[in-house]
């Protein structure tokens, strides 16, 4: 494998490391930590339009926090020999949209109430909460333009700019202002995709505690 910085390399002796265990423990998911991706084999389900994991995905978080701990602890006892601190993740929701409604306020709401409520199931297991950040893409990254549910996913992804992968608006437009929702509650919300808010008030203000969409997605 061709490995463009010196910490994938790192990175593909924790996943040497890690393989055998993961492989028994977690048959759901395939980390591979040098090329950033942690991949679900099956998808997350949630309630229709609501930010609700259901009860038959549980298992899969589960799956997901067992392994998050375990490549903490391998870098804890190795990180130091190797020269790794320890690794953050992404979880990333999308919805399904038209190019029109892909930045719309009920699809950013409900992508980033999926994302977040993965989060919150994953903290809940033992996962490090400092480890984790969660991000809502609503439609702008469709990966099927014929299978609408394949665009709603929740993804996971390891948080270092050396894997190349792109976190941004892939649709978005360079004369509006983009408007990614992440769980930095006190982030400001900005005016030109969010329909009604208010300049200078808080992304957590303006979700009111309720991560459910409004509008079917």
């Amino acid at each position: 494998m061709l490995f463009r910085s010196d910490k994938q390399r790192k990175l593909a002796a924790v996943d040497a490391m890690v393989r055998n265990t993961l492989a028994s423990k977690c048959p759901d998911i395939n980390v591979v930590l040098s090329k950033g991706v942690v991949e679900l084999k099956r998808k997350i389900q949630f309630e229709g339009n609501r930010a609700v994991v259901k009860p038959e995905s549980i298992d899969l978080i589960d799956q997901l926090q067992f392994a998050m701990k375990e490549i903490d602890r391998v870098i804890e006892r190795e990180g130091k020999r190797l020269g790794l601190e320890p690794l953050k993740f992404e979880i990333a929701g999308h919805c399904h949209t038209t190019k029109e409604r892909a930045r719309a306020s009920s699809a950013m709401k409900l992508s980033f109430g999926r994302a977040q409520a993965v989060m919150d199931e994953l903290v809940k297991d033992g996962a490090n909460r400092d480890h984790l950040t969660c991000r809502g893409y609503g439609g702008t990254k469709p990966i099927s333009s014929t299978r609408p549910g394949k665009n709603r996913r929740v993804e996971i992804h390891v948080m270092n700019d050396e894997f190349g992968i792109d976190v941004s608006d892939s649709d978005s437009d360079e004369e509006e202002e983009d408007l990614i929702f992440t769980d930095e509650s006190e982030a400001p919300v900005r005016v030109g995709l969010v329909p009604c808010a208010i300049a200078g008030s808080k992304i957590r203000d303006w979700l009111s505690g309720d991560r459910n969409a409004e509008n079917p997605m």
